[in-house]
């Protein structure tokens, strides 16, 4: 099969090549290449000369491949850009709800033009949409590829090439529901509805995910529990899952040819149904040419596999290469064909108990193997080290293929035999709590998961990395490897060590966490911390992002929780806060009325029995070395102009937040109270153009601005005005988005 592996190879670099930063006529340049390496492959001779001309030829193909897949499927979804554009689509997947209405999958038909699939956000009447329904209406169309300047694959990658803002729907037609097209969409959303009758909470988001690849029944708590276990991976439908269902088949009575015969279509099914995620297809087709082998005897190499794999994602969507899925997918392929040790065959058969040691070893092994290459994808895309993760994975694993069987059972039944399905749902549903559970328990242990945004934290990241390294090269065995490992340990050890004695060191430090579109403020000093607000939109919770880095400080208890108004973005990781952290107390403006955010916050702290303190009078807060000046509300309003401000002082630097107030609220403030002049301001509203007036620049004088806001949002957050303002009086930005968390430390 090594001749398929020369073949293909080239032609996914070269896919990878072209999509990732070539540019202008760089990519047909680099294919003409192929034309002096196929012309030198005839002065080598056999094998040699087949392998370079077939890695010429493939090298040549991908870069064509790409520049025709550009003008056949990109150029006429650019060309449709525009505001205020006229469309008719044919819905191709069920809405998704969204904070402000749905978005659904769409193929767009351009009058004089090829059809291109696009994303449409709707605030109203998307909701009972289905696939087949035909749609005209009117909407922005914008590129995909393009979020804030930057360019992103979150939706090429799914080949979605543009996506419809302010979209009004002038006709809804439901004339093609019932074609054949849809029935795999149809029967999968049909197991999902049948599963959320049969299930409630949790249990039924975690049956709809392994069974159907629909995680919206998950919980943002449960998202941020598996994040921190480093057990994503189980609730998106992977490889893993498929070789279960394989496996689930071939233990069916009878040759394990017929069965494989029988595997073939169902693997094709099952990707399907699912969704046909990278990850599933990757699975699928090592799966199936898996059983190809066994068919046709032929000898299976894995390599070969994976690189088909990866040939067949490419081929049908080129950008599919930026997919997180599929990058994780392979990575964790990778490590295992590297690092997972082989057992060396032995005549005499050994002990019970040292197959049962080796069983352990294998499962664990597994484990780290596949850890290998996605942990530095997993800091990368979601900052997150999960030290947790191998014990956690041992741990839940083996119910995941009764959970996804018991799923696909009780659903598939409900429709035939509802009171027999209710009754086989309930131990199901036993085993789905437990997992939840169990999840909850190993995401609360210390030092689970790490901040991987950390400079301390990947300096040992890339220490690990040189010691793994000298593994592969070296293959040691038995103590030696356990002196490697526990040299990594050590080193962490001392890393934390060495960040904690560093911080303490400073008068005070205050950090801007990066949470996305929200914020987060940590003042530290002298072990004794306080944080101002606690919400945002990041991969991770404002909470874990917040509690990683407390435990790494070595904080047990904040001093007080500061929130200085209810919106979600500042307050939605209250609660895996408060589930990780002890909080002295929890100070806000008065409880608004008809307000569920505030609420939230008023039956969190019963829960955990902290004082709340609802602030009618200006405070000062000791925080070891500083305090903290707390200005109560000025005026009763909107959540955001009713609001807390905050001075951070220690010696002569100072540090301003105010919120999400806006200009005419920052002029009551100064005129109010006696304002210092600051060395730094937290922009307010994230910096929104409606906020940091020049009246209140003017007035404090910062030296720098730091901006919490999230590269996702919808409100053009910074507003241009106001970075205008800062740039004119020369005060130095930092932003979240563009740098990560921001510290600023005073000795």
């Amino acid at each position: 099969m090594r001749p398929l592996l020369w073949a293909l190879l080239p032609f996914c670099a070269a896919i990878t090549l072209s999509t990732y930063g070539l540019a202008g006529t760089l990519p047909f340049l680099l294919a003409t290449l192929a034309v002096p390496a196929a012309a030198l492959s005839l002065v080598f001779h056999g094998r040699t000369r087949r392998k370079l001309l077939l890695v010429a030829i493939s090298w040549g193909i991908g870069f064509l491949w790409c520049m025709g897949y550009q003008q056949l499927v990109c150029a006429p979804a650019q060309r449709f850009l525009g505001e205020g554009k006229a469309f008719a689509a044919t819905v191709t997947a069920y809405p998704k709800e969204t904070d402000y209405g749905h978005s659904i999958q769409v193929e767009v038909h351009p009058k004089d033009d090829r059809a291109f699939r696009a994303l449409l956000y709707l605030a109203e009447g998307g909701g009972n949409l289905e696939p087949g329904d035909q749609l005209t209406g009117t909407g922005n169309f914008v590129d995909a590829s393009v979020r804030r300047e930057h360019t992103t694959h979150i939706y090429t990658a799914q080949g979605i090439f543009v996506l419809g803002k302010k979209v009004v729907l002038t006709q809804v037609r439901h004339t093609d529901r019932d074609s054949p097209r849809w029935w795999l969409t149809r029967a999968s959303h049909w197991l999902v509805e049948q599963l959320d009758c049969l299930y409630s909470g949790e249990a039924a988001g975690i049956l709809q995910a392994l069974t159907a690849g629909d995680q919206s029944g998950l919980s943002d708590r449960f998202r941020s529990d598996l994040s921190r276990t480093g057990l994503s991976h189980i609730t998106a439908v992977s490889g893993m899952h498929l070789v279960f269902f394989v496996e689930f088949l071939l233990l069916l009575p009878g040759g394990r040819r017929w069965k494989s015969v029988l595997a073939l279509p169902l693997l094709v099914f099952f990707a399907l149904f699912t969704g046909a995620s990278p990850s599933v297809v990757r699975a699928a087709v090592m799966e199936g040419i898996l059983l190809l082998g066994n068919l046709l005897l032929r000898e299976y190499d894995s390599w070969t596999a994976l690189t088909v794999a990866l040939f067949v994602l490419l081929a049908q969507n080129p950008f599919a290469i930026g997919s997180i899925g599929l990058q994780l997918s392979f990575a964790s392929v990778v490590g295992i064909r590297l690092f997972m040790p082989k057992r060396q065959e032995r005549e005499e058969v050994p002990p019970k108990w040292k197959q049962w040691l080796w069983r352990l070893w294998q499962s664990v092994a597994l484990t780290l193997s596949a850890t290998v290459f996605t942990l530095p994808l997993s800091v990368y895309y979601f900052d997150n080290i999960s030290l947790i993760a191998p014990f956690a994975n041992l741990a839940v694993l083996w119910c995941i293929p009764l959970l996804m069987g018991g799923g696909f059972l009780t659903g598939l039944l409900a429709g035939v035999a509802l009171p027999l399905a209710k009754l086989l749902a309930l131990p199901i549903s036993l085993l789905a709590n437990g997992l939840t559970a169990a999840i909850h328990w190993f995401s609360l242990r210390p030092f689970a998961a790490l901040d991987g945004t950390s400079p301390w934290m990947r300096l040992w990241l890339l220490f690990t990395y040189l010691l793994l390294l000298l593994y592969y090269l070296r293959k040691p065995k038995g103590w030696k490897v356990a002196g490697l490992f526990g040299v990594s340990v050590a080193a962490l050890v001392i890393l934390v060590l060495g960040y904690r004695q560093t911080m303490s060191s400073y008068a005070m430090t205050t950090q801007v966490l990066d949470v996305g579109q929200g914020q987060c403020v940590l003042f530290v000093s002298q072990d004794h911390a306080a944080v101002v607000d606690c919400g945002g939109s990041g991969m991770n919770s404002a909470g874990d992002k917040l509690g990683n880095q407390l435990e790494l400080l070595g904080i047990r208890e904040l001093d007080a929780l500061i929130l200085t108004h209810y919106d979600s973005d500042h307050i939605n990781g209250l609660e895996t806060l408060l589930e990780r952290t002890r909080v002295t107390q929890v100070i806000a403006p008065t409880l608004e009325a008809d307000s569920q955010d505030a609420e939230t916050v008023k039956t969190l702290c019963a829960r955990y029995d902290i004082p709340w303190n609802q602030l009618k009078r200006d405070e000062t807060l000791s925080v070891g070395a500083g305090r903290l000046e707390i200005y109560a509300p000025l005026t009763e309003g909107k959540s955001n102009e009713s609001g807390l401000a905050v001075v951070s002082t220690v010696h002569y630097f100072d540090v301003l937040v105010t919120g999400d107030m806006d200009k005419a609220t920052e002029k009551k403030l100064l005129k109010a109270k006696p304002l210092p002049d600051v060395e730094v301001l937290v922009a307010g509203h994230h910096g929104s153009s409606y906020s940091t007036g020049k009246e209140l620049l003017d007035a404090t004088t910062p030296e720098a601005a730091v901006i919490s806001v999230g590269e996702e949002n919808s409100y053009g957050h910074p507003g241009q005005a106001t970075l205008d303002r800062l740039k004119e009086r020369n005060i130095a930005v930092y932003r979240t988005d563009l740098e990560g968390t921001i510290t600023i430390q005073e000795d």
